[in-house]
């Protein structure tokens, strides 16, 4: 779901190494956000549609995208902020 980004330079093989398994553990938390959540995330912020495009995707209103979409933003901080090894440079 989440793929890291290409290597930079042949010279950083552990800058890919720590994004790799941040995409990892991205990957993971989004699967355990609930089906109505993951499916808005996907929609909104992997197939970059807005929150009302998503909306009528979906079949509800614009205000329970917007809605899941903080509860997905607050339960993915929250997590990664448990692990901020994942961040260092």
């Amino acid at each position: 779901l989440v793929e890291p980004p290409e290597l930079e330079s042949p010279d950083e093989p552990h800058r890919v190494l720590e994004r790799r398994r941040l995409c990892a553990r991205l990957d993971r938390l989004l699967g355990e956000l609930d089906e109505g959540t993951r499916d808005v995330v996907a929609l909104t912020h992997g197939g970059g549609l807005s929150r009302r495009e998503a909306a009528a995707a979906l079949g509800v209103a614009e205000g329970t995208v917007a809605s899941r979409l903080r509860r997905a933003h607050a339960s993915l901080s929250s997590a990664l902020r448990r692990e901020p090894a994942l961040f260092a440079d």
